[in-house]
């Protein structure tokens, strides 16, 4: 299957990758090693900036809205999007996560078109939300302080792998690619069955094997 790639989600600044650029922990938002999950933090220059999920060969997303970054702080700096990727086959291929999101303001022409929990099409760039401004909580893995550090995004994968970035990059929306992914080994798990079929339709095609017969070619 053609790889699928995800793309820079506004025009930034690399901040962090398995390490800040200062050179101290990155902590994923989930509980995972930075090796499994290849963090990036893209900051915007001071400003708030919408951010846009910019995939290739995506027919559609499902979406799931958490509090999973900063500790799960209940707030919007640990508001995350998880978004999982469906190729224009229709086959589950991995999962991005974004993180620090704030949802956009109802004046905004792009919120109409904002993404929501469940299923969305692709029919180009879609609104996640935007930066947070001024939001603090205390860092993962420390006692006191603050990981604030400037309007940001933080994102995370599933599946794939993170293409060669270095810290201090300069990354254009839309068009620098930071993830690519070819469809996940566990793409049996992905929301796209357990939205499609029954509870005991979820039993049925639980296995891969399953999974992949009933789709036939399209997702070998």
């Amino acid at each position: 299957m053609p790889t699928v790639y995800v793309y820079a989600p506004f025009t930034g600044r690399i901040t962090g990758l398995d390490n800040y650029c200062n050179g101290s922990p990155h902590y994923p938002c989930r509980n995972a090693q930075p090796y499994q999950v290849s963090p990036v933090d893209i900051a915007t220059s001071g400003s708030v900036l919408k951010i846009y999920l910019y995939p290739s060969r995506v027919s559609g997303v499902y979406v799931y809205i958490q509090s999973r970054c900063c500790c799960s702080y209940a707030s919007s700096y640990g508001r995350t999007i998880i978004v999982d990727l469906y190729s224009i086959e229709g086959c589950y291929v991995g999962s991005v996560w974004y993180g620090h999101v704030d949802p956009l303001p109802y004046d905004d022409p792009d919120k109409p078109k904002e993404v929501r929990e469940g299923w969305n099409p692709i029919n180009g760039p879609l609104p996640l939300g935007r930066t947070t401004l001024g939001q603090c909580c205390a860092p993962c893995g420390c006692s006191s302080g603050c990981c604030y550090t400037g309007p940001h995004v933080h994102m995370e994968r599933t599946g794939g792998a993170r293409l060669s970035l270095y810290c201090g990059q300069i990354v254009s929306g839309g068009q620098t690619p930071i993830y690519s992914i070819i469809r996940h080994p566990a793409m049996h798990k992905g929301p796209h069955r357990r939205r499609r079929y029954s509870d005991a339709q979820d039993v049925e095609y639980a296995s891969r094997a399953h999974w992949d017969r009933y789709m036939g070619d399209r997702c070998l």
